[in-house]
């Protein structure tokens, strides 16, 4: 398996706000995978609660991307909190690497992780939808990439996102699992959050050790949806001339240059192939869970 991180490079992502250095309680919790899964609604929902709180600022990527600036800089992700009884961050990418959850285990020992899964098929489109709505150089249509990488034609090129590398869950779940015990992971499944929010929400909360009772009111909406471009070159330009950093309007404008992707159905080909190809990842997957995962997915 490819040990690429699965999602958009370094450069794709906006640099994060700066921030006074020192301070802050460590979390107690991460919502540590995986991309395209719903880690962002989840969060979304936690920061409403009173008892809990989330950074603003989502996938703050101190593990795998930011390890070097130090404990002292995390703290100060989290110098908002006041008494809450659980403080946590999502980055979806933590679980992707031995060496990020080893990081993770070692300065976080004591801490709860939750991920959140989602049908891979679901999960690899929304995640091509991602990349060609972030990444210009994405052309490819999503059969010819999924094809590409089912044969690894692909591997060793910068074209290689693990649309479905990313939907192989029980490799990731069996990493984190060398380094937390059971009881201080929680699988949440995307399909279950949609159906019946109230009550996985309050599973979240049990888990966390805080009020089970409340209800988000954004709970259950959608979060963080899969978009295309107006226009590839304005966002081009102001990634080039760092708008975000300078311009007051610039997360507008952003705003306005993305328009909502409608999926077109699969080819019936497609869906029989992927459906083949993730069969024996998910029936493992069932059997480690001890839930019929083929009743819920493609």
């Amino acid at each position: 398996m490819s040990k690429r991180p699965i999602g958009l490079d370094r450069s794709m992502w906006r640099p994060p706000p700066r921030r006074p250095i020192g301070g802050g309680r460590l979390p107690s919790f991460v919502i540590a995978g995986l991309p395209k899964c719903g880690t962002t609604a989840l969060a979304a929902y936690l920061q409403v609660h009173p008892d809990v709180f989330v950074v603003p600022e989502k996938e703050i990527h101190f593990f795998d991307r930011k390890f070097d600036q130090g404990l002292d800089w995390y703290r100060s992700c989290f110098t908002g909190t006041k008494t809450e009884r659980a403080v946590g961050e999502a980055t979806p990418t933590y679980v992707v690497e031995d060496e990020t959850v080893t990081r993770m285990a070692t300065t976080l020992p004591d801490a709860r992780i939750i991920l959140v899964l989602r049908d891979p098929i679901a999960r690899a489109r929304s995640h091509y939808w991602w990349i060609r709505g972030a990444a210009t150089y994405e052309r490819r249509s999503f059969e010819e990439a999924v094809r590409d990488e089912m044969r690894r034609e692909s591997e060793t090129t910068q074209q290689y996102y693990g649309y479905l590398e990313g939907g192989c869950y029980l490799t990731y779940l069996k990493r984190l699992e060398m380094f937390y015990p059971s009881s201080a992971t929680l699988v949440v499944l995307a399909e279950d959050l949609k159906r019946d929010a109230g009550s996985e929400f309050a599973r979240v909360c049990r888990f966390l050790e805080v009020d089970d009772s409340v209800r988000p009111s954004n709970l259950g909406a959608p979060i963080n949806t899969s978009f295309r471009r107006r226009s590839d070159r304005l966002h081009y330009v102001m990634m080039r001339s760092r708008a975000y950093q300078w311009l007051p309007m610039a997360y507008k404008i952003e705003q306005w240059n993305r328009e909502p992707v409608t999926y077109e159905p699969l080819d019936e080909d497609l869906l029989r192939d992927l459906s083949s190809w993730f069969r024996p990842h998910n029936e493992a997957l069932s059997q480690h869970l001890g839930r019929d995962l083929t009743q819920i997915w493609s």
